[in-house]
């Protein structure tokens, strides 16, 4: 009897402990699931608001690349509208070309012209028709000017050679003439008048001009200035036409000693 009341008094205070502790126990568990609640929806939030502004910045990037590359695209139509423009204006300018320096030509009738009248036909086509030329060719065309400007300091007239000379022999009348070109201007024959680099032909002429100074009573000067006439304007012709063939037109010159690109183009004597 006295054991069991001794048991009782022990397990009263014990159950009483137990349920103290299980009550702490919930309510740090209680605790601890708000707090990890609150965390969890702090982040959560963090996060989205993270998804939201990657989104929004994408949605931008996305946008302003979309109109960089309409820009661009309208940028490009624009330029090849120009370029066809500028194509074009070539064409007609450059066509203008053949008809002015036609009068110093290989074949067909001769036409007489000075080296005056001609140089001033030349200047008022550049004048309106020259901010098309090309570096390279705007290279070529000054080089007629000089040689004609070379002929008027020093009154010195031009005539094709004697069609006995030109078109007597069994030979091309071609290549008759390029026999006397690599006499008078030392330029060896490469079958195309356009393929001479710029400072080639300026070097020759330059050596030709030193040497017929002083060759003024030679009866064949006319012929000679003539023949090295003809030659800078056939490279020019020629040059033009690759221009307008290849569409391959520089806005830099080229390096000197450089000669134009190959193409297949036709040849204007």
């Amino acid at each position: 009897m006295l054991l069991s009341t001794s048991l009782n008094s022990i397990a009263e205070p014990t159950a009483i402990v137990s349920a103290i502790g299980a009550l702490i126990l919930a309510i740090v568990n209680f605790v601890l699931a708000r707090r990890l609640a609150a965390w969890k929806d702090q982040h959560e939030t963090e996060l989205e608001n993270l998804k939201a502004e990657q989104q929004a910045a994408l949605a931008d990037f996305q946008s302003r690349a979309t109109e960089r590359l309409e820009r661009v695209k309208a940028s490009l139509v624009r330029l090849e509208r120009i370029e066809s423009d500028l194509v074009r204006s070539r064409g007609e300018a450059y066509g203008e070309i053949w008809s002015l320096t036609g009068a110093v030509s290989l074949f067909g009738p001769v036409k007489p012209i000075s080296a005056s009248e001609l140089s001033s036909k030349l200047s008022q086509w550049y004048f309106t028709r020259g901010w098309l030329l090309t570096p390279e060719s705007k290279g070529r065309y000054f080089l007629i000017q000089e040689v004609l400007n070379f002929f008027i300091l020093h009154a010195l007239t031009f005539r094709r050679p004697a069609d006995e000379i030109l078109f007597g022999s069994p030979s091309r009348a071609m290549d008759e003439l390029r026999k006397i070109r690599k006499i008078e201007l030392g330029l060896e024959d490469r079958g195309d008048d356009g393929r001479y680099a710029l400072k080639e032909i300026q070097v020759s002429i330059g050596a030709w001009k030193s040497r017929r100074i002083t060759a003024t009573r030679d009866s064949t000067l006319p012929e000679q200035a003539w023949v090295m006439l003809q030659f800078v304007m056939s490279s020019f012709r020629t040059y033009l036409a690759d221009e307008l063939k290849s569409r391959d037109l520089p806005s830099e010159p080229r390096p000197e000693g450089v000669s134009a690109p190959v193409h297949k183009a036709p040849k204007f004597l």
